[in-house]
């Protein structure tokens, strides 16, 4: 199987994490960081608030590996699972209290997969659940996916209205990146 794109990068010590860390803090039960890498955020989650139970999803086995590695002591409550998010995803309508897709979405913005992929997860996020989205802003930056496959803020916004989602807000969240959360 041929790597997925983006797949060995971690963003996740170049943004400003706290940001995102604070938006799952009252969140409780299932919560799924859709192509997870190596984990980096499945782990903080599951350090900052003991009341989620992290799937961490990947099509990448070598960074699922990498996490299972990882997360000892925290083996109770982060899943690694290898799936492919073009798929449907094997969890149950209603079943996340969030969802992360971190540095993920704008690769499936060139084959015009993202509102799939966005209804996909709609579908398995509990009413009110929140979805997380960390995207590259659209400007040069010194590392990144090309800027023709990145995601203007405002047309992020637009695409998870458009598929459903209510409450969508955008916000910086680092030098280099945004975030845009919303809610079921």
């Amino acid at each position: 199987m041929q790597r997925p794109p983006g797949a060995g990068k971690d963003s996740f010590k170049i943004i400003n994490a706290d940001i995102v860390l604070r938006k799952v803090q009252k969140l409780k039960g299932l919560f799924g960081d859709l192509g997870c890498g190596y984990g980096s955020y499945s782990m903080a989650f599951a350090k900052r608030n003991p009341r989620l139970k992290v799937i961490a999803c990947d099509l990448w086995k070598e960074g699922l590996l990498t996490l299972k590695e990882r997360r000892s002591g925290l083996k109770d409550r982060i899943f690694p699972v290898r799936l492919d998010l073009q798929k449907t995803l094997p969890f149950k309508d209603k079943s996340l209290s969030g969802i992360l897709f971190a540095n993920v979405l704008h690769d499936f913005k060139d084959n015009n997969l993202i509102n799939e992929v966005l209804k996909e997860a709609l579908r398995v996020l509990s009413p009110k659940g929140l979805l997380l989205a960390v995207e590259f802003i659209p400007e040069p930056t010194p590392f990144g996916p090309p800027l023709e496959i990145r995601i203007k803020q405002d047309e992020l916004a637009s695409i998870l209205k458009n598929t459903g989602f209510v409450q969508v807000v955008i916000e910086p969240c680092g030098p280099y990146h945004y975030l845009a959360t919303a809610k079921a």
